[in-house]
């Protein structure tokens, strides 16, 4: 099973009311990443994916390891999310 972990969280400073949460998929046991960034925007309440990459070495201080999907989304502040936290995903 893939976890999504929240590694970072940023009040967006070019739109009121929205937050950049900076997350990593770990253990991903698929390469369907279309169907990765859905679930991870979906768990997230996201607006939108801003940008995403498989990390190329390991940033042991984030939490990265190398070939860990790593992504930046927008969300409205109301998320509820919190960095640290862990959300399991769905197999596919």
């Amino acid at each position: 099973m893939s976890i999504l972990i929240i590694t970072d969280i940023k009040y967006s400073r070019l739109t009121p009311c929205q937050d950049i949460i900076t997350a990593v998929i770990a253990k991903r046991g698929s390469d369907d990443f279309a169907a990765l960034l859905a679930q991870a925007k979906e768990h997230c309440r996201a607006l939108e994916i801003l940008e995403s990459k498989i990390a190329e070495e390991e940033i042991p201080d984030a939490g990265i390891k190398k070939g860990d999907l790593v992504l930046r989304m927008m969300a409205s502040s109301g998320h509820g999310l919190n960095v640290g936290d862990e959300l399991g995903m769905d197999r596919l």
